[in-house]
């Protein structure tokens, strides 16, 4: 009995001994965000496998019929995509296509079609076969189901979702409005989505590593810009995916990226920051976010159009409720109060007061965390020479791409096939739509215009933004968003 007493406490020592070093191993851990258990990447669908070729001389045809009642629209994945030249291949259900030739789409994806039916329409130029010798033609391995999911943890605080289409606050929170523009919708390995921001200048954005961290998946990363609504009851607001961007870019540098912190910084070629320069890039603070700061967030919940969140359901504002906070999510966190979603990853935390970036939202719940760009900047300022364009000084080589060198233009983003009605307090001829703003911000009272093709193009002032309503004419539409109002 003694020796059995002896050996079962030899045994709990060595148990309690082991449970310390355990301990000690966690407390040096670094938390890197693929061990959390939260889900923090939001997903639209299911990928089903398929095995689809289509080539040759003749014309071919195949329907694909969705496997789930939930599917709300459809994609392909290419395994191959090599056209001879006049062939095309369209993508297409009831609702919209998409029509591709050549090498096809850089991120493997087709674009999303509406509906539970999917039809692939292979057309050749011509019915030789030497023609199509030396190409391989189209091989196609899976077929993309949507249907939005939850995310779990990352989640809203209330009942209802606190966040609203971002051209609601357009006259509200100028300055907000126009910060919002340099955010994007990301999709990633076709299935999944994010948000991500242009940072500083020379084509640089932000997201977070769980969204993008090998060379593989930025080179396939789409980015979507201008991805809202023209107006606040557009019924694509509660459409995941929808109120499609004018601008899409598809690949990316990776420039640098940690786990830890949950962050990757990329780069955009010369010729796509040509084409995103007129969403501006945005300023990051050098200093911490403040305890009860007021914040805002501007992101992409659920896939769904861009979103501005500032209150919460009881109205109280959105702020800083913890500067070192430890959780699943990770360690040295920036926390706060705000409704988010899968897709909200990546978002940027903007401080209320200077508008400037305190932080990189990463993980949500009640209490949602980001990380201070403080300690995001500082880890960068270890592989590479931060460029002080991220800080507001305009160090940046983009004096030639045309667009004003990326900032804001003082007003909203034009919305086509829109008119505001009433309120109008003047008028003149302009031959493009893009010159209606600087007309418009000359004028003491002009806080909208509408743009048609009228004596070769005018735009009409109005003294304040009206009803918006479809127009089946030319008619383009925006606001002034008066620089430094609150």
């Amino acid at each position: 009995m003694v020796h059995h007493t002896r050996r079962l406490s030899t045994l709990l020592v060595l148990l309690l001994f082991v449970s310390l070093v355990a301990a000690a191993v966690a407390e040096d851990d670094p938390s890197p965000v693929s061990n959390l258990t939260r889900p923090l990447v939001g997903t639209i669908g299911q990928l089903v496998n398929v095995s689809i070729s289509l080539r040759g001389p003749h014309r071919l045809h195949r329907r694909i019929k969705a496997s789930s009642p939930q599917t709300q629209f459809m994609g392909v994945q290419f395994a191959r995509f090599d056209l001879g030249p006049g062939d095309t291949l369209e993508v297409s259900s009831e609702s919209n296509s998409f029509t591709y030739t050549g090498l096809g789409p850089a991120s493997r994806f087709s674009g999303h079609v509406h509906g539970q039916v999917l039809d692939l329409v292979y057309t050749p130029a011509s019915t030789s076969r030497h023609h199509h010798h030396h190409h391989h033609g189209i091989h196609i391995t899976h077929v993309l189901e949507g249907f939005p999911t939850s995310t779990g943890r990352e989640d809203v605080c209330g009942v209802q979702p606190q966040w609203w289409p971002n051209i609601c606050n357009a006259t509200d929170f100028p300055d907000a409005y126009v910060n919002s523009q340099s955010v994007a919708r990301l999709m990633m390995e076709g299935i999944m989505y994010g948000t991500a921001f242009l940072v500083g200048c020379d084509g640089y954005f932000l997201t977070n590593y769980h969204n993008v961290h090998t060379d593989a998946s930025a080179a396939t990363l789409q980015i979507e810009f201008g991805a809202e609504s023209p107006t606040c009851r557009d019924p694509c607001n509660a459409v995941p995916l929808g109120c499609r961007g004018p601008t899409v870019v598809t690949g990316a540098t990776l420039i640098a990226a940690n786990e830890a912190l949950d962050y990757a910084l990329l780069q955009l070629s010369a010729a796509d920051r040509r084409r995103v320069g007129v969403f501006g890039y945005l300023t990051l603070r050098d200093g911490p976010p403040r305890l009860h700061e007021p914040i805002y967030v501007v992101h992409h919940p659920d896939g769904l159009p861009k979103m501005f969140t500032n209150r919460l359901e009881n109205g109280t504002k959105t702020v800083i409720t913890g500067i070192d906070v430890e959780n699943e999510c990770g360690k040295g966190q920036i926390g706060y109060m705000a409704d988010t979603k899968g897709g909200s990853s990546g978002s940027p935390i903007f401080g209320a007061h200077d508008h400037t970036v305190v932080a990189l939202h990463h993980c949500g719940g009640g209490e949602n965390v980001a990380y201070a760009m403080t300690k995001i900047t500082a880890d960068l300022a270890r592989h590479m020479d931060v460029p002080a364009c991220f800080f507001g000084s305009d160090d940046g080589d983009d004096d030639d791409d045309g667009d004003d060198d990326g900032k804001p233009t003082g007003c909203s983003l034009l919305q086509p096939q829109v008119e505001y009605i009433g309120y109008d307090s003047g008028a003149a001829l302009a031959e493009d739509a893009r010159l209606c703003c600087g007309l418009c911000r000359k004028r003491k009272k002009c806080r909208a215009f509408t743009w048609t093709k009228q004596s070769g193009g005018t735009c009409w002032f109005k003294s304040a933004v009206g009803q918006a309503v479809r127009a089946s004419g030319s008619a383009t539409s925006a606001t002034v968003l008066p620089i430094g109002a609150a």
